[in-house]
């Protein structure tokens, strides 16, 4: 699980009207192209697609392949930095979510709190929390 340890990353990106989109990346140099495609077969999900000049990403952006697939992976071969405490929360708000949630505004607000921060604790968010909720949850 070093690869993911190292250069994975689980998101949940915020949209207007409290919708959210799930993705799941592992970026790395072209010369990893073998080694992403592997993955992408294990995990039965997923494209590998240039990012930029000299790099790949392997991504799962489908809330339903992420559950299927990348969590039960994830949850079988552990994770050991702090890449574990984002993919906890990740999971849970998967799970909020595949309950239904998020449809309430209680709800909604749950998984903001849980995943607002995550990844550089929301650094490279375009509103922030409160802005989000007063534009999209308190209207």
């Amino acid at each position: 699980m070093g690869l993911i340890d190292g250069d994975g990353c689980f998101t949940v990106n915020f949209l207007a009207d409290k919708k959210l989109l799930f993705g799941f990346h592992i970026t790395g140099h072209t010369s990893a192209r073998e080694l992403l495609e592997k993955i992408k077969h294990k995990l039965h999900c997923g494209v590998v697609k240039v990012k930029n000049e000299g790099t790949l990403r392997y991504q799962v952006d489908s809330i339903n392949a992420i559950r299927d697939q990348v969590i039960p992976f994830v949850d079988k071969y552990k994770l050991f930095t702090n890449k574990a405490i984002h993919y906890s929360i990740f999971k849970q708000v998967v799970n909020l979510v595949k309950s239904g949630s998020h449809l309430s505004d209680d709800g909604f607000l749950k998984i903001m709190d849980l995943a607002y921060d995550m990844n550089l604790e929301g650094k490279r968010r375009k509103l922030t929390k409160q802005e989000y909720i007063e534009k999209y949850v308190s209207a």
